[in-house]
């Protein structure tokens, strides 16, 4: 995945007046982020910059996070889901409770795979 900085993306002071809309350089990296469907980076360059409408920086927020949940981003969906919606709302909780799921299956494997070995190889050895 491509960073803001390989594609010459400079980083805004928030001192400084918001454009209205993206430089060139900008415009090229979110059509990156659009083509890899990284719609968490397109947000963050809204909300950055002051480009868009509160409404409109907002739904590109809302698809972030669903895109987010569609491939399996759940620390990302709970750091979206909390800044749209709070820690309290449903998608917060959605997220949390389906990425404590998978930690929950990992631990479990882990287990699984450390009781084989022990199994295999009851003296630690080899």
């Amino acid at each position: 995945m491509k960073s803001p900085e390989q594609f010459n993306v400079p980083a805004i002071e928030q001192e400084h007046e918001k454009p209205k809309e993206f430089p060139e350089d900008i415009k090229k990296y979110i059509n990156y982020c659009m083509e890899t469907k990284q719609f968490d980076a397109i947000y963050k360059l809204h909300k950055q910059y002051g480009v868009g409408t509160p409404e409109e920086v907002r739904e590109i927020g809302r698809r972030a996070y669903g895109r987010a949940m569609e491939v399996d981003m759940f620390n990302t969906a709970m750091k979206l889901a909390e800044e749209l919606y709070g820690k309290d709302s449903e998608e917060w909780q959605r997220a949390y409770q389906v990425l404590d799921g998978v930690r929950q299956k990992m631990q479990e494997a882990q287990k699984s795979k450390d009781i084989k070995k022990t199994k295999e190889h009851p003296e630690g050895g080899a």
